[in-house]
């Protein structure tokens, strides 16, 4: 999991930096970096909600299989939805993506 999530902030962080100019990189940057972290909030608080049968009383483990084809599911729309409408904007001659990570 790690290892695919390194991948998409990097995907996502490029993106954001190479769509915009160089003097809106921080505001960039605390958007790309709130929206990560909300992201991630809401995300572990649903798969919770998901799996807490499983986790609570004795219940089956069917809850838990739920909440990893839900985290399968929404990590594959996103590939998507990524792959599909993320494509980056080619630069002008002279000019260079703005990075402040």
């Amino acid at each position: 999991m790690s290892f695919g999530l390194g991948i998409a902030l990097v995907a996502a962080t490029t993106t954001a930096f190479s769509q915009a100019a160089n003097e809106d990189a921080g505001i960039v940057s605390g958007l790309v970096n709130t929206g990560h972290e909300l992201g991630f909030a809401v995300g572990v608080a649903a798969l919770g909600a998901i799996a807490a049968p499983a986790l609570i009383g004795g219940g089956s483990f069917d809850a838990l299989r739920t909440a990893f084809l839900a985290e399968a599911g929404g990590a594959a729309i996103a590939a998507l939805v990524a792959a599909t409408s993320l494509a980056p904007t080619p630069l002008s001659e002279g000019e260079r993506p703005a990075f402040a990570h």
